[in-house]
């Protein structure tokens, strides 16, 4: 291996991990968050007061009206013709099995 961060370690570093994931010993896991939680918080990064301009044409259709955000949400992958695991939908109420 050259240095702390040379080309070769982080090639090495690189492989190491794949074979760490591909070893069918290897347990994965993950801590996510409640469902209701991640709507919430999805919500308010939106809709709320400090949403991303961005949002702004989202959050004035949906205003500040958390069961119409909520019902939004819900009959997304209905309008789209799709499931939550055949389109794209938004990653902040996507459900964390899909992604």
């Amino acid at each position: 291996m050259e240095g702390k961060f040379g080309i070769k370690s982080v090639h090495f570093l690189t492989q190491r991990i794949q074979e760490f994931y591909s070893d069918p010993n290897t347990l994965s896991f993950s801590f996510v968050r409640h469902p209701f939680h991640r709507l919430a918080a999805a919500f308010d990064d939106r809709v709320g007061a400090h949403h991303d301009p961005v949002d702004e044409p989202f959050a004035r259709a949906i205003g500040s009206n958390f069961s119409r955000f909520v019902d939004f949400v819900l009959t997304h992958a209905a309008y789209k013709k799709c499931s939550p695991l055949s389109c794209n939908i938004d990653r902040d109420w996507r459900p964390m099995h899909t992604r």
